[in-house]
């Protein structure tokens, strides 16, 4: 009867914690529909996001503390994480900007707590319902760009509903504001609907996730951003390998096989028509920045490659060891490069960020959010490579820890963004919901 008390107890404040992701989900796209254009509202938004966080965080530090689930690892590396965002705040070179991050960035410490907590909080959800509605809500963001990025396309298509669109570069934008961030959103958000593409045998998902996905492909070649196409080549080879090693050794399903490979198969088509409508109706250049890339490679990666991001890759290395140890403090990349190599002289740009997440947290943060967020990332994988030997693997499982291979592979190029990042941590946290004792 206590445990049965206990567990209804549980799960009446997983549905707490879940109704509160999902909102702070929904606000976020309310509110970064007006972060492309009204900047002045990213402060509050950063304010917000960490109030609205605290609830679902005490919560899930209750369900914690009765299920011990305190004692895995990830709560370990997460507690490293934010002790060391902490000891790099406390150390900034300039404090006013690692609290509340530069403007138009906003990425401060207030921001860099609330994603840890949001992950603290989904890790405790363990009802499947629950995870399905929170990804669900996800997917509404991910559409809502998907669908604002096609009109900016198309204008033509939104003055006949009346319906006004911005763009501020040659290529969708998105609700998000930019090429960039649109192709990191949507890559990832891709992934997920691949995942229930491929590995789901409800054949009503397997129509909504063979259209979603095509839809979400060409807006990815709309945002014409090769980070995305990069992140989306490298981790369809893996989730093709996945699947092999899924279907034909580990469960021995050789018909279930034959039918993913189809499944696989016959979205190449749907590829081949999103390059060939993007090139025709909206002169798109990925294809020959894609050739223009692969020049660059056999040319040995010049400084300028990338669009100078070599460039700024070297000198953040050469400029490492100076603040490996707490980081010259949140947000501020720009200051460290000061009396080093601000300006690229080529093309007379200010360099304010690494373009790339992982020396953006080596050079701002320091070594121990650094280490603790790639052993966060490590951790994942070896719990989904358990939970994939057990034979436990769910599909929503592996639908997210492949979306989240996607967003880790593009944060090569890119940094993390508030737009995004909450609702990577959010999802990040779902896939590390059970089996308390690995």
């Amino acid at each position: 009867m206590g445990d049965s008390l206990n567990r209804k107890w549980e799960n009446i404040i997983e549905v707490v914690i879940a109704v509160f992701l999902i909102i702070y989900i929904g606000y976020s796209l309310s509110v970064v529909a007006k972060l492309a254009y009204d900047f002045e509202t990213l402060k509050n938004y950063e304010i917000m996001s960490l109030c609205i966080s605290l609830i679902p965080l005490i919560l899930s530090l209750v369900l914690a503390l009765k299920r011990k689930s305190y004692r895995r690892l990830d709560f370990l590396l997460v507690v490293i994480i934010i002790s060391g965002v902490l000891i790099s705040y406390i150390c900034s070179v300039d404090k006013s900007i690692s609290l509340f991050g530069r403007i138009y960035r906003c990425e401060g410490l207030v921001f860099l707590l609330a994603y840890y907590f949001y992950y603290l909080a989904s890790r405790e959800i363990t009802n499947g319902k629950l995870r399905g509605a929170i990804v669900l809500m996800f997917l509404v963001v991910v559409f809502a760009n998907v669908g604002y990025a096609v009109l900016q396309m198309f204008s033509s298509l939104a003055h006949k509903f009346n319906i006004d669109v911005v763009l501020m570069f040659k290529d969708a934008t998105g609700l998000v504001g930019n090429p960039n961030f649109l192709s990191t959103i949507v890559v990832f958000g891709l992934f997920v609907i691949l995942g229930y593409y491929l590995f789901s045998k409800k054949y009503g998902i397997l129509i909504l996730g063979y259209f979603g996905s095509m839809i979400c492909f060409y807006v990815l070649l709309l945002a014409g951003s090769l980070s995305g196409i990069v992140a989306f080549i490298s981790t369809m080879f893996l989730m093709l390998i996945f699947g092999v090693i899924y279907f034909f050794w580990k469960n021995k399903d050789r018909y279930e096989g034959i039918f993913f490979l189809i499944k696989f198969l016959a979205f190449i088509p749907a590829i081949i028509m999103c390059f060939i409508v993007a090139e025709r109706l909206n002169d798109n250049h990925v294809r020959s920045d894609l050739l223009g890339m692969f020049m660059e490679v056999t040319d040995g990666l010049p400084e300028e490659a990338g669009t100078n991001r070599i460039y700024i890759w070297k000198n953040t290395i050469a400029i490492l060891p100076k603040y490996i140890l707490t980081g010259s403090g949140i947000d501020t990349f720009k200051e460290a490069f000061l009396d080093e190599y601000l300006v690229i002289e080529s093309i007379d740009a200010v360099v304010d960020k690494a373009h790339n997440e992982y020396l953006q947290i080596a050079l701002t943060e320091g070594v121990i959010p650094l280490l603790g967020y790639i052993g966060l990332i490590f951790y994942t994988l070896v719990r989904f490579i358990r939970h994939f030997r057990k034979e436990t693997l769910m599909v929503t499982d592996i639908a997210l820890v492949f979306a989240i291979l996607a967003y880790l592979t593009q944060a090569i190029f890119n940094i993390r963004v508030i737009q995004i990042a909450p609702l990577f941590f959010i999802l990040f946290g779902l896939v590390n919901y059970k089996d308390y004792s690995v």
